[in-house]
């Protein structure tokens, strides 16, 4: 009974022990993937720095005018160019055609007397 117990404690013991030593290496390779995604993490960071850097000198405000002026011939415009809605004309307003005698006669609302023009059915809707 004795040898049976020994042999079963010799067993168990060598069972935990290659237990511990497969998971001693899954720890230590699982520790190397997570320094490696930590290194991945602050080179990702340094290149976002670098982008936001390159992306404030691409939109600087100066920098784009002369960029502008240069390759799109687009300059600042002056005052000269500015006009004001009365200095353009207006058109004449366009003459309504006669009902026929098929259609019905065209009914405008009070307020609006050159608006545009109402027949009875589309009234009668709303």
């Amino acid at each position: 009974m004795r040898h049976g117990a020994t042999i079963l404690w010799a067993v168990l013991a060598t069972v935990a022990g290659t237990g511990l030593f497969m998971l001693k290496y899954q720890v230590q390779g699982e520790e190397q993937r997570l320094h490696h995604i930590q290194k991945q993490i602050v080179q990702t960071e340094e290149e976002i720095h670098v982008l936001k850097a390159e992306w404030s000198y691409l939109n600087e405000p100066t920098r784009l005018r002369e960029l502008a002026e240069r390759n799109l011939a687009m300059h600042p415009m002056k005052a000269t160019q500015i006009s004001s809605i009365e200095s353009f004309g207006m058109a004449p307003p366009r003459p309504r055609p006669e009902p026929t005698a098929g259609q019905p006669a065209c009914r405008r609302p009070a307020a609006t007397p050159s608006g545009p023009c109402f027949h009875r059915s589309r009234l009668d809707r709303a």
